[in-house]
């Protein structure tokens, strides 16, 4: 769920509901213009995120990993992680949201200009025109897959970090567990020596042979 600030504005109209309309609707799409209305009013369904504030606050998600931490140094660690981890989930929804409808709607306009209107012989000029076109719908699909990426990159070294300390934090049990087992045997070496002593008997008693 967005935090107030993440959207620097929030359409009137929601997604959802201009699909629904759209559907209901069963205007036939004849001419460009008619697809261009429609993606036009999907497109400004998308919420614009406030991705510079985004970005900063991004930029101070870091985990500490320690070489010998200690057990609180070891459940902060933890729970940083994991906080980070929910709020990029979080961030990375929007960005997702927004990279997915505007690639759906740019390949369908490209998709329908080439194959109706464009007049160029091969295949690049075609897409050549497509972009002269539509420049704007380009400069913007790109900007949401940027910054979907980056979100991406920061939340697996987020995972990663988790995972290192997770890994730290099954070392130490079993250094404990292992504390434990050593405290519960007696004393080997005592229990050598003692038998060295008395090599033919534990119980100490003197063998007559040895004299």
């Amino acid at each position: 769920m967005a935090k107030p600030g993440d959207i620097v504005n929030q359409p009137d109209t929601d997604f959802e509901d201009v699909v629904a309309d759209l559907s209901s609707s069963n205007v036939p799409i004849k001419t460009m213009a008619d697809l261009e209305n429609m993606i036009n009013s999907i497109i400004a369904t998308i919420p614009r995120l406030n991705r510079n504030a985004l970005r900063k606050e991004m930029e101070n998600m870091q985990v500490d990993l320690k070489q010998n931490p200690h057990s609180s140094d070891l459940n902060k660690g933890l729970a940083v992680a994991q906080s980070y981890k929910d709020r990029l989930a979080e961030i990375y929804t929007m960005a997702l949201r927004e990279y997915k409808t505007r690639n759906r709607c740019v390949d369908m306009l490209i998709g329908a200009f080439i194959a109706t209107e464009a007049k160029g012989k091969s295949a690049d000029a075609r897409q050549g025109e497509a972009a002269l076109r539509y420049p704007m719908h380009l400069f913007n699909l790109e900007a949401a897959e940027s910054f979907m990426k980056e979100v991406e990159h920061i939340l697996q070294n987020v995972k990663s970090a988790h995972e290192a300390i997770s890994r730290q934090v099954s070392v130490t049990q079993i250094q404990l567990q292992l504390g434990e087992i050593r405290r519960e045997i007696p004393n080997s070496n005592y229990n050598r020596e003692a038998e060295e002593i008395t090599p033919r008997g534990k119980t100490g008693e003197t063998d007559w042979n040895s004299f």
